[in-house]
């Protein structure tokens, strides 16, 4: 199954209405951001980053995400115990979006870059520097 650009920038900003409510810094990474810098790259989720350090209510964000989402608590919890990363499913779309809940690269929300990255949707991205440092790491 192939998914557009389209498709998956619609989900990144369903999830990011979410983050932006609860006052939380985010970014996509991974293979939509690669698409918008570079050639497009088939892939089949949007990678979000977010700062959860900052969210000061995780069960009201976890119970936001569950009303839109599939979500499983434990996984949650436990990406945001060992910083690492969970997954939410759009039960009416069936994609995917893994989201990350720290930054392997300090400074990285500070150099985000916010650009339209589907046709009318505008989101918060990783700097060109940071998408390829990522990849690296």
């Amino acid at each position: 199954m192939n998914i557009g650009l389209q498709e998956l920038a619609s989900l990144a900003e369903k999830i990011g209405a979410i983050f932006d409510c609860h006052g939380l810094r985010y970014h996509l990474t991974g293979g939509v951001v690669a698409s918008h810098y570079g050639e497009f790259r088939n892939t089949q989720d949007v990678d979000i980053v977010v700062d959860m350090d900052a969210c000061n209510d995780r069960k009201s964000l976890f119970l936001e995400l569950q009303n839109e989402f599939y979500i499983d608590q434990r996984a949650f919890d436990e990406a945001i115990r060992m910083k690492s990363m969970f997954q939410v499913l759009d039960m009416n779309t069936m994609l995917r979006a893994d989201i990350y809940t720290d930054s392997l690269l300090p400074g990285r929300f500070d150099r985000v870059v916010h650009t339209e990255i589907a046709d009318g949707i505008s989101l918060p991205i990783s700097s060109p520097e940071d998408a390829i440092l990522s990849k690296l790491h």
